[in-house]
C-alpha cells in the first residue's frame, strides 16, 4: 500500500500533509470526482504541528466513527469522509462541517474556507511567529510570498519589539548587582 497525505499522530500532535484532492468535473467522458495529487509546491509537502484540543476532538470524532462502525479506524483513512468512506468534496465539507461551525459560533455563513486560513495566519503573526515560522505552516515555497500577502499584519511590530525589550530590561533591572551608571551624554 503507499503511503498517503492523511498521516496523523495525535500522541506527537501532528498531522502530515503531502496530497490534495481535486474536484474534477465532468471531462471527456468521465465523471465528476476527486483526484488525489501532491500539493502545489514541494513546500505545501509538510508536517503540521496541532494544538492539543484539535488533536483531543479529533480523536473523539475518529473514536466515534470506530465505535459507530465497530471497527478501528486506519491511520491514513480521510478526517472527514462520506458514509460510505469517501473522501468528502469540498461543497459537502462546506455545506456539512464548516457551515455549522460557523454558525455554532457565531460567524458569518459567507466566509470562505480560504478566509479561515487567513485568519489563521493572521493570529499566527499577531502571536509574534516569524515570517518562516508561518510560510511553513502555511506551505508558503519562500517567506517573501507570506510577506506578499500578509505583510501588512506585520505594521506595528517594531514597536512591539521595543515594548518587550522594555519588559524585559525592567524584568531583569532588578535581579542584577547594583553597578554604577555611566553617563553617555556628558562625559567629558
Amino acid at each position: 500500500m503507499r503511503p498517503t497525505g492523511r498521516q496523523r499522530d495525535f500522541g506527537r500532535r501532528a498531522v502530515a500533509i503531502t496530497e490534495t484532492l481535486l474536484p474534477v468535473h465532468k471531462f471527456d467522458g468521465e465523471t465528476f470526482g476527486l483526484v488525489e495529487g501532491p500539493p502545489k509546491t514541494d513546500a505545501g509537502n509538510r508536517t503540521i504541528p496541532l494544538p492539543g484540543w484539535l488533536c483531543d476532538d479529533l480523536a473523539a470524532l475518529l473514536a466515534g466513527r470506530a465505535k459507530r462502525r465497530g471497527s478501528p479506524i486506519a491511520q491514513t483513512e480521510y478526517l472527514f469522509q462520506t458514509r460510505y468512506g469517501n473522501p468528502i468534496n469540498r461543497d459537502k465539507f462546506r455545506e456539512k462541517v464548516i457551515r455549522p461551525a460557523l454558525v455554532a459560533a457565531g460567524l458569518p455563513e459567507t466566509l470562505r474556507t480560504y478566509d479561515l486560513r487567513h485568519s489563521h495566519a493572521s493570529l499566527l503573526i499577531d502571536l509574534g511567529a516569524n515570517v518562516l515560522a508561518v510560510a511553513q505552516r502555511m506551505g508558503h515555497s519562500d517567506p517573501s510570498v507570506t510577506l506578499r500577502e500578509y505583510g501588512h499584519l506585520f505594521e506595528g511590530a517594531q514597536e512591539k519589539l521595543s515594548e518587550q525589550l522594555d519588559e524585559l530590561r525592567q524584568a531583569t533591572a532588578d535581579q542584577r548587582p547594583r553597578a554604577k551608571v555611566v553617563n553617555l551624554v556628558d562625559r567629558r
